[in-house]
């Protein structure tokens, strides 16, 4: 549990962070039409998924080369530090302090995010010798996420209760989950067995690596691979529901509580699909099939959301697509790290997961807005999770053919 820690942080921040969006839209309201406001609010999410490939770089190396869990405790601390000092956003009558300062720790952040996603991933797996064990753990890491947007939520309902105190709410969550991530980072990680045993030969340069027209293959494929995990997740999450608070000003704390309840169900269904799993794993044929009900599913359930005037419209479509989504993940997500072999798997894994999250999962609320405006119909913003999908449905059809 204190691996997952980590991820647990890195999505409730990133979520909490897109419910604080109409407090920011007051502080631009003076300066920006609403829509440049939703523009700037969306891009100001994404900078946070932009300083992971770098942070990939930099440090997946010490990974594969020294230690996984040393590397995992660096970016967890780092991320800790990242979120108290955005906890203590100033904001200011100038808003391009606060654009500012929130991008510059925003990036931070992202930068030791982009190797705790991957070095807890790799560490959980490699802690694991049977195939079974190590994807049921990369699943259950996963899972983590969930909680984490599911706890950002609830915060987010409790803030907006009253509206008036609602940043001193959101500071208090931020500064005190990022002394919590210290404390498990610095003090409760470090305690933990390094389960990565160093590779007696030597560990081949990244850059030589990438020679090798296998291992681009199989970031490929990767790429797509967790982008499902990225994606769809952030579009569901934040875009429809931020999009829901920020442009059709609907009320909060209700559409949050909603959320909250809809991401616990997800955890409830991950954990019973791998409880089911245990005794007959699905065959290549029927994931294929979810990946084609999930595509089917997400232009009429987004235009459902959109359209919703009560809580059971509003809900329904976000769990049949939450249900969907997740029989393909599930299924999915552990087969990345298995395509790279151990001398390399922290970076090769690490700068896929990254570029991932950031092209495919961080850019997905900014792309669909444009969409929006775009076509002028908030029903065409499900073409970008539909892309991803049959995407991603091509790269594991073609994998499974090569096995």
């Amino acid at each position: 549990m204190l691996v997952y820690y980590g991820t647990f942080l890195e999505f409730f921040e990133f979520v909490l962070f897109a419910l604080l969006f109409p407090v920011l839209g007051k502080t631009l309201s003076t300066t920006f039409t609403i829509e440049q406001q939703a523009s700037l609010q969306y891009g100001l999410f994404w900078i946070g998924f932009l300083g992971r490939p770098f942070g990939a770089l930099l440090l997946a190396p010490l990974g594969d080369g020294v230690s996984r869990k040393k590397i995992l405790v660096i970016s967890v601390v780092g991320m800790a530090f990242s979120t108290i000092f955005l906890g203590c956003t100033p904001f200011t009558i100038n808003p391009w302090i606060t654009i500012i300062y929130i991008a510059i720790f925003r990036l931070l952040q992202g930068v030791f995010t982009g190797v705790e996603y991957a070095a807890a991933t790799i560490y959980t797996y490699e802690s694991h010798e049977s195939k079974q064990k190590q994807s049921e753990s990369v699943v259950y890491l996963g899972n983590m996420a969930v909680f984490g947007t599911a706890a950002a939520y609830l915060v987010g309902g409790f803030c907006y209760l009253d509206y008036l105190n609602v940043i001193h709410f959101w500071r208090a969550a931020f500064i005190l989950v990022g002394f919590l991530g210290l404390w498990t980072g610095g003090l409760r990680l470090m305690r933990l067995p390094d389960n990565f045993i160093k590779q007696k030969i030597q560990h081949p340069p990244i850059l030589n690596a990438l020679k090798d027209r296998i291992v681009i293959k199989h970031m490929v494929i990767a790429f797509f691979l967790t982008g499902m995990s990225f994606g769809p997740w952030y579009y569901i999450t934040t875009f429809v529901n931020t999009y829901g608070v920020v442009l059709l000003e609907k009320k909060a704390p209700l559409p949050f509580f909603l959320n909250a309840f809809i991401c616990l169900f997800i955890a409830a269904i991950i954990y019973s699909i791998v409880w089911v799993q245990k005794k007959k794993q699905p065959s290549n044929t029927l994931i294929k099939i979810y990946y084609i009900l999930f595509a089917a599913l997400l232009a009429p359930a987004s235009y459902w959301i959109f359209k919703s005037t009560s809580a059971i419209a509003y809900i329904v479509p976000q769990l049949l697509l939450a249900i969907s989504s997740q029989l393909i993940v599930v299924n999915v997500i552990g087969l990345a790290p298995s395509l790279f072999n151990s001398e390399i798997r922290l970076r090769t894994f690490a700068i896929v997961q990254t570029l991932s999250s950031s092209i495919l999962g961080g850019s997905a609320p900014l792309i669909c807005h444009w969409l929006i405006i775009t076509f002028g119909d908030k029903a065409y913003a499900s073409l970008y999770p539909i892309t991803l999908t049959l995407i991603s449905f091509v790269c594991f059809s073609w994998n499974a053919s090569k096995k």
